[in-house]
């Protein structure tokens, strides 16, 4: 399975540093900043999913929100950083973008109709019922192949486009994909500092 990670490094000022020298090992508060990153992560993909609708219209497939689903445990990794993990391999292509081309069939199926948005053609046609086509229109480099069912949509005269198909697609990152790392990086600080300040405080030390 990919993953997408993020490390929480060691990157502390040196008022931390001075923290973690006197409580010994950092492992609880780097358990306890990965858990603020997760959930800051959580509510920065529920945002998104309330903010960005998909744009077709249609009923919603709310990636986002599985995206934030997706978000693990934090699991400690070295003596200094510790791991959160998107486990939904959808989302490094959301995250770094690139070249999509398909694996089990010839062309993408890239829906360009409400009804065909989160919907293979297959699933398209026993919701409907109806029986797509397969037509080709324009000549030379502005051929375009297309998926159409029965009816009329505007002006076209060969029924509605529900698929445009090609045979590979590049695409840009998505933009906000991710809070910005200096925003993790004081989100997990924070967090670590609180933690190692209850704990000085309860010894009965001051920092």
């Amino acid at each position: 399975m990919i993953m997408m990670s993020i490390n929480v490094r060691d990157n502390a000022s040196p008022a931390l540093r001075r923290l973690v020298t006197r409580l010994g090992s950092p492992r609880g508060g780097l358990l306890v900043a990965a858990r603020a990153v997760c959930n800051q992560l959580k509510q920065h993909f529920r945002a998104k999913d309330a903010a960005e609708p998909n744009k077709l219209g249609g009923n919603r497939t709310h990636f986002w929100l599985q995206i934030g689903h997706s978000v693990s445990q934090p699991i400690v990794s070295g003596a200094t950083s510790v791991l959160v993990s998107i486990s939904d391999p959808r989302f490094r292509q959301k995250l770094l973008g690139g070249e999509i081309t398909p694996k089990r069939a010839k062309l993408l199926t890239i829906p360009v109709h409400p009804a065909a948005y989160g919907r293979r053609a297959s699933v398209l046609e026993q919701t409907l019922g109806i029986k797509l086509q397969y037509i080709v229109q324009g000549r030379g480099a502005a051929v375009q192949a297309l998926l159409v069912g029965p009816g009329k949509e505007g002006s076209w005269g060969f029924g509605i486009i529900y698929y445009l198909l090609v045979g590979s697609v590049h695409q840009a990152p998505t933009p906000g994909a991710l809070p910005s790392e200096g925003s993790m990086l004081a989100t997990a600080l924070g967090a670590f500092r609180k933690w190692a300040e209850r704990l000085i405080a309860r010894a009965g030390g001051t920092i």
